[in-house]
Formats: C-alpha cells, structure tokens, sequence
C-alpha cells in the first residue's frame, strides 16, 4: 500500500508575501484565502464522546502497528525503523520511544500507530494530550490520512496534522495538505508556540465549512473547507488516526542529537467528540471497540476516562502547579473549603455503577463530593487523609451510580487542603436503572498506592457514606444545616440548588442537599434526631448534640484516643500540641485543633 508521502515543507509565497504573512509558514499559493486566526478562545460546542483511548491499561484494539521502513523513508527519508515493541503503556499513558539501536539495516528503532480499517471518522473535535521531545532531529505527530489513501493515493486522500514538532522548535504545526482544483500539491498551515515537553491538550474542531486548530481550547489556525473551495473536497470524507515519532527526514534534518536517546513521545489519551446523540455523524469502521474506550454502551464496564484535574472546564479558588506525580504536567492545589472544579460534556455510556478515583496528595487531610450538573445531584463524597506532603501522592476511590447521558461533573471541597492531579471514572461491568448514587460504597476510600494513613482513613470514612444515615443530626434547635454525607453544611439561605458562597463561608441548597444517596438530608429546626442506624466503627458523631447553628458539631470521642473530624475518625496525636501531625507512621490531629473545629 502507497504511504502518505510527508514531504518537505516548502514556502511558495513570493518573498514579499512570506515577510508581511509570517504565520503562514508552509502555505501554499492556492490555500492563499484559507484565512488563519491567532489567539482566540475556543467556542462552546455540545460536543458528545464518541470514541476515545485512555491508554489506562493497555493500548486499545482499534490501533494497527505500522513496521518497517516505508517507501523512501516513509516519502520523507526518515531515519528509523517502526516496531510494535517500541509502544508500551506506563502510568495510564502511551508512551512511544526513539531509540539508537540498529535493527534490519536501520540504525534508529520508533513506533508508528494508526487506526486505518478500524476506526475513521467524518468530523467532530479530535484531540489528544500529548507531552513530547525536544531534541535535534525528532519528529513526533499525531495527525490524519484520508481512508481514500488506499484507492486514490497522497495527497489526493486529504492530510490533517493535528499536531507536529520538529527538533527543538518552540512551536507545533497544524497543517492540512491535499490535491487542489488544479491538481497541484497544497498545504496550508500555521504555527503555535509552546512548550512542547510539558503535557498540552491538542485538537481541531473539523465539520463541512472548516477545521480549526486548538492549544490547549485556544484557537490558533483555521481552513476554510466550505463548498470544496480551492479543491478541499478531501476533507468532506472520513479519515483515520495516526501517532509516530519518526526519527531524521525531510523537515527536521539528519542532524540526529543520539545524547537525547532514547526519547518518548506520552500520549495521555485520544478522543473523538462529535455533535448531537447516537452515531448518525459518526462515520466508525471498527468491528471491535477499545478495551480503555469510552464509547462502549450497554454494561458499564469497557467504559474508562481519564481527566488532568488542571483540564478543568470552569473553577472557583484553585491554582495550578508544576507536579512530581509521574508522567509530570501540573495539578491543581490551593483548595481551599468551598472551592470547586467543573468539567464539563462527559458522556456516560449507560446507566450503572462506576468506580472514581482520585490522584490526590495532602498534608492536613480533607474531604471532598463529587456531584453532576452544577450540584444538582449529589453522587458521593470521600475523605483525604494526610499522605504525608502536598507531593505524596496516593490514589483513592469510591463506586457511585450515575445516569447514562451527556454531563457536566463538579468535584467539591467541602474540606479543602489538599492537591488533585487526576480523577477518572470507570464502569464496575453492573448496571442500574437507580439514578441514586451507590451511598454505600461513596465514602470508601481505597487506596491503590500506601498512604501510610490509608488504613485509619479508609475505614473511617465510610461514615461518610454507609453511615450516613447515622448522621442525619441536628443542630439542637438552631438553624437548618445539612447533612451532606456525614458532615453539616451550612445551608445556603438565597439559592435552593448547587453550592454557593454566603456569610463568608461555603453553603449548599435545600434541594441539593435532599438529593443526595442516603439519608442525609436537610437537618435542624425544632427538633433533634439521632437516628444512628451506623455498624461503622466510626460512629458519625456529628450528629451529636451541638447547640451551635455552625457546620462544626463533632466532638472528640471519648478517652481521646480518636478526633471525630466532622464524621470522620482520626487518631489523636499524642506529643503535637496543634495542627496536624505524623506519629507512629500515620496522620493524626492534636485535641486543640479537634475541639476548635
């Protein structure tokens, strides 16, 4: 089979052009109207998850190894030698490798994936988070060839470079390439900068009338493709994925820096949005569907997805930071009580039980919730124990129930102090009609990697959660609060649903609260109630007879060997006098800050 022939950027604009129009890096002559924009913000779509890799456990079935050399280097002379062991999964990521290594008469080994006669799609966004190289004579892509190669050949199938970099430019490309109506060769595209060895979300937004190229949501480049115009019919079919990280060639030279071999190319994840429900703008080939896929319906369990908390849709009080977590990037930290994060156009496959998990790393402790559509209903809540630095990272879960459909997830602090890397959600293999959350298992936090705290935690904070209905306390008489799985809240006293900000302190709504699993609930008034229904070891003793109308109504359990942390049990600390602390191998909380609370 013919392969795409990738051949040398060439400048064809005359040189007073290329002066006055220097984004126009490799335009052709004819893609001279195809108008580019630089630095605008991404616009809103109703983009719905049609297909992904998350890479979580494996690389999914829907990729094809390319091996081998190519025509001439692959139509460009590339150096290396593309082998399926050169891919491997680390971390929940791809991770591809260059590597100097002589192999059947080429002295540099690489991986090239592609998803042709598996899947290919006709519009949609497209995107994938992707870390990279920067070294002398490395070409790392994520890009698309049109399924037409096979029959019509390069460059009359249509190119779309999602993402390209070369050497050790401060810049990517984004570029298409195709057979214009003189059926003469044509590209056009455009550059970015930015920093190509730290983790960037990159994607083209692509329907009948254009492509448009994003770093990270922000718009950088547009193609006009409406009516075929200077021959773009191309980019009216479908086309299909490919990854590579090709060593030498053309473009970036043959001046290979062997010092910064061997070199990975990480690949978080790949997904394909497209608009409107079902398949009807999809355009799939595939008889198989990923393994790490999250566009399996039916039972829950095929489905996976993987989120960079720092890839939120819309926040309140966080900041981002450079993180030591493998696979490096940034998290979000400076959670403070009340802050949140939102992410929106998450598409649930069906219906069922589905397992969250969270990166997370503290040095106090916390609790969070996690709830859909603007808090509107309430899934679960965990509790963060101390994993010993705001770096010690430790990975905690919860199973939750949530409806199949399209929607926008919200992580909460209800007790802020800590940091969050990332959070992913996927199917148990049961489904459900319930839309309730899974209140039992919601607070059970297990913990994949050792906290040394784990142990305390997890056990404590299924009073969260199992519990729940043993902490539907009262504020002996004073103001209405809520018990939001197993800790009082204020409640807001100017809007009924979500969360909000009041009397300098977080608050939630009545119906909100009420929506929640469980038997929490909205709580107080005239009356007390200790309805302790709990076999936890952890008695949820915010329910406990606090007169004050304040969210604080747990007390230290008796003989002050525990501190209950608004319905959660920690060990006191015996020699730490305030704060927190870290005796005999495990977080604990001094009795002043216990009864302060």
């Amino acid at each position: 089979m013919k392969r795409a022939i990738r051949i040398i950027r060439l400048n064809i604009l005359p040189t007073w052009l290329t002066q006055s129009v220097k984004s126009l890096r490799y335009a052709s002559l004819a893609a001279i109207p195809l108008l580019g924009l630089l630095a605008l913000p991404s616009h809103a779509q109703q983009w719905q998850l049609v297909w992904s890799d998350e890479f979580n456990s494996e690389i999914g079935p829907d990729w094809v190894f390319e091996t081998g050399t190519g025509s001439s280097g692959w139509g460009n002379n590339e150096l290396q030698y593309y082998r399926q062991q050169n891919a491997s999964v680390e971390n929940g990521e791809l991770v591809i490798t260059a590597k100097r290594e002589a192999y059947n008469g080429s002295d540099y080994t690489s991986a090239r994936l592609k998803t042709q006669g598996r899947k290919s799609f006709k519009f949609g966004k497209i995107e994938a988070r992707i870390l990279m190289p920067s070294a002398s004579g490395l070409w790392p892509a994520f890009w698309m060839l049109g399924n037409s190669i096979a029959s019509e050949g390069w460059p009359q199938c249509g190119e779309i470079d999602i993402m390209e970099h070369v050497n050790t430019e401060s810049e990517t490309h984004g570029t298409i390439h195709w057979q214009d109506h003189n059926n003469e060769y044509a590209n056009y595209g455009s550059p970015v900068s930015t920093q190509v060895t730290q983790f960037h979300t990159y994607s083209i937004e692509w329907n009948s009338s254009a492509i448009r190229w994003y770093l990270d949501d922000n718009l950088y480049h547009e193609a006009d493709i409406s009516n075929g115009i200077n021959g773009t019919d191309e980019f009216q079919e479908e086309f299909f994925l490919l990854l590579n990280l090709a060593v030498g060639g053309d473009w970036p030279g043959f001046d290979i820096d062997e010092n910064a071999l061997p070199a990975q190319m990480r690949v978080d994840y790949v997904r394909v949005y497209q608009q409107g429900a079902g398949s009807s703008s999809s355009s799939s080939s595939s008889s198989s569907s990923s393994s790490s896929s999250s566009s399996s319906s039916g039972a829950t369990g095929n489905f996976a997805l993987t989120t960079q908390a720092e890839d939120y849709t819309d926040m309140s009080g966080v900041q981002t930071e450079t993180t030591s977590d493998s696979g490096g990037g940034a998290n979000v930290g400076w959670i403070d009580n009340g802050d949140w994060l939102s992410f929106a156009n998450i598409t649930i496959p069906a219906t069922g039980n589905y397992t969250v998990e969270y990166r997370v790393a503290s040095e106090t402790g916390g609790q969070l919730s996690l709830d859909i559509n603007a808090g509107a209903t309430a899934l679960g809540a965990l509790t963060i124990p101390s994993t010993g630095g705001w770096q010690s990272w430790t990975t905690l879960s919860h199973t939750v129930t949530v409806d199949a459909g399209t929607h926008d997830f919200g992580i909460y602090a209800t007790t802020g102090g800590w940091n969050i890397n990332w959070w992913r959600i996927s199917g148990t293999g049961s489904s459900s009609s319930s839309s309730s959350s899974s209140s039992s298992s919601s607070s059970s936090s297990s913990t994949s990697s050792s906290s040394s705290s784990s142990s305390s935690s997890s056990s404590s904070s299924s009073s969260s959660s199992s519990s729940s209905s043993s902490s539907s306390s009262s504020s002996g008489g004073g103001a209405q609060q809520c018990n939001w799985y197993g800790t009082l809240t204020p409640l807001c006293s100017n809007q009924n649903s979500g969360w909000g900000w009041e009397n300098q302190q977080s608050c939630i709504g009545a119906t909100t609260c009420n929506n929640q699993s469980g038997s929490g609930g909205v709580v107080g008034g005239s009356s007390s109630s200790s309805s302790s229904s709990s076999s936890s070891s952890s008695s949820s003793s915010s329910s406990s007879s606090s007169s004050s109308s304040s969210s604080s109504s747990s007390s230290s359990s008796s003989g002050g060997s525990s501190c209950n942390w608004y319905g959660t049990s920690y060990p006191m600390c015996t020699n730490t006098s305030s704060g927190w602390g870290w005796e005999n191998s495990q977080s604990c909380i001094s009795p002043s800050t216990c009864n302060s609370q």
